[in-house]
């Protein structure tokens, strides 16, 4: 897809050549494509340091990148649609070969743009499926400290009642005693989840 400018310039080096209005034409819309390819190649190039980036989980910002590529390769692809429907309308008005050649190089960049939007969405699930696996990694380490607490937290609510008649409360030994129980909890609770795979 080129620019006004950039159309301009080309106008002005190449000269659109033609004796009759149907070779001006073709001439306009081959300078108005002919770098298209080179561009969908280096957009593809960028995708796929993107993809390289998610596997190894550098740079940041996935989201942004990857939803700015999909709205470009989305212009282009509809940029590419409305191409080949004015090539088709000129070659059953012109009855020209070379209109077919034409929308044969546009039905091959539209088919570009298709792959690169199919590529680009796989990006996008593939980053959201690694955050997702890292919110659930988070969960499960807090839901594994939680669990780890919870015998403390009811041993800690028991010995904070003041009643008279607690075992360990005339005991020297007591308060040595409970801490000795709770790191036996938890150490007992690690090696169960270790045993499970938890951690």
């Amino acid at each position: 897809m080129m620019s006004i400018s950039c159309f301009i310039k080309c106008v002005f080096k190449q000269k659109i050549s033609g004796n009759k209005p149907n070779e001006c034409i073709l001439n306009l819309m081959n300078i108005l494509i002919q770098e298209d390819m080179e561009f969908l190649q280096k957009l593809e190039m960028k995708l796929e340091r993107i993809e390289d980036q998610l596997m190894s989980h550098t740079g940041s910002h996935y989201e942004s990148q990857i939803f700015e590529m999909r709205k470009t390769i989305s212009a282009f692809d509809s940029y590419y649609d409305q191409m080949i429907e004015v090539v088709q309308n000129l070659q059953e008005f012109y009855n020209d070969t070379h209109f077919e050649t034409l929308e044969k190089r546009l039905t091959r960049l539209s088919n570009v743009t298709d792959r690169l939007a199919e590529y680009s969405i796989q990006l996008r699930e593939m980053h959201q499926t690694q955050v997702e696996m890292r919110q659930n990694q988070i969960m499960q380490f807090l839901t594994i400290v939680t669990t780890i607490f919870m015998p403390l937290t009811l041993i800690t609510g028991w010995y904070g009642m003041n009643f008279r008649a607690m075992p360990e409360l005339d005991s020297s030994y007591g308060y040595f005693i409970v801490i000795g129980v709770c790191i036996l909890i938890i150490i007992l609770e690690v090696i169960y989840f270790k045993k499970k795979k938890w951690f």
